[in-house]
């Protein structure tokens, strides 16, 4: 059971709307496990500049960044990663005596991910569908990592396309003409297509789907998107979006802790939690 005393360390999530975050559950999960006085909540945050005065104020030691804040906080720190620079994004916050320092496990969870399931992709083109906060995560990661990744967006979208053409020198096309050349090994989905409540809904035809691809969905809420499941019967090799979360999340942990989190619990808390509310979340 959590103790809460006077020398609780407090974490959070800063973003709008965090209700249904499962951050709380795997990063509580790590902290007990290894004995640390600390506790992390979510908070619901409309006023980005008042919520980091308060990071500060309150020597908050550590928080997440996520929608719609990740690029709007740089403005506020002292401190960036280059990854953070690259990606033009911040999901993680240390806070040291005041002095904040922001970095982005959103994408080197990635590339550790990518490296612990061995994907060879220097020189290979990978499709990524979306131009958002977390296309821009993963296009930062392939292009670390050496791939060439190819991005198609809404067309409704079209600042977002340009501003992913402009920082990272990418061809972006319309969603609507999504095609899947021959010397593609990677799909990755960045779009919030098959989230709950929408299951039934999928980014881009079935029919497109070949068995040599990976294929990846950023949504984790359900596991087992319709994108996944038709990729499945296809014969795909398959990266849940829970996975990405547990990736981004014990990067976070050790970046505020510096200890090696305890990744296996976390991994299991939150699977256990899947399984057990898996029908609320399709509702």
């Amino acid at each position: 059971m959590m103790k809460i005393d006077g020398k609780t360390q407090v974490y959070g999530l800063l973003g709008h709307p965090v209700a249904y975050s499962l951050s709380p559950l795997i990063q509580n999960a790590a902290f007990q496990k290894l004995g640390i006085n600390a506790v992390y909540v979510t908070f619901d945050v409309k006023n980005l500049e008042k919520a980091m005065a308060g990071v500060r104020g309150l020597n908050l030691r550590g928080v997440n960044i996520t929608h719609p804040w990740k690029s709007k906080v740089i403005a506020f720190l002292d401190e960036i990663t280059d990854i953070a620079r690259t990606s033009g994004a911040v999901n993680t916050v240390l806070n040291k005596d005041g002095y904040l320092t922001g970095t982005n496990t959103d994408v080197t969870g990635l590339i550790h991910l990518f490296k612990k399931k061995n994907f060879q992709w220097k020189n290979k083109t990978v499709t990524v569908l979306g131009a958002g906060g977390a296309a821009r995560a993963v296009i930062t990661a392939l292009k670390t990592i050496g791939a060439y990744p190819i991005v198609y967006n809404r067309q409704e979208d079209q600042h977002l396309s340009v501003a992913i053409t402009r920082d990272f020198n990418c061809p972006c096309f319309p969603l609507e003409s999504v095609s899947l050349t021959s010397d593609t090994v990677a799909l990755i989905n960045c779009t919030t297509v098959g989230m709950a409540p929408g299951v039934e809904r999928i980014p881009l035809p079935a029919s497109l789907l070949r068995k040599d691809l990976v294929v990846m969905d950023a949504v984790y809420s359900p596991v087992r998107t319709r994108l996944l499941m038709e990729a499945e019967k296809t014969g795909c090799t398959l990266v849940y979006g829970s996975e990405w979360l547990i990736a981004q999340g014990t990067d976070a942990f050790s970046f505020w802790t510096g200890k090696k989190p305890p990744e296996s619990l976390m991994k299991k808390t939150l699977e256990d939690w899947m399984a057990q509310n898996a029908r609320q979340l399709c509702h």
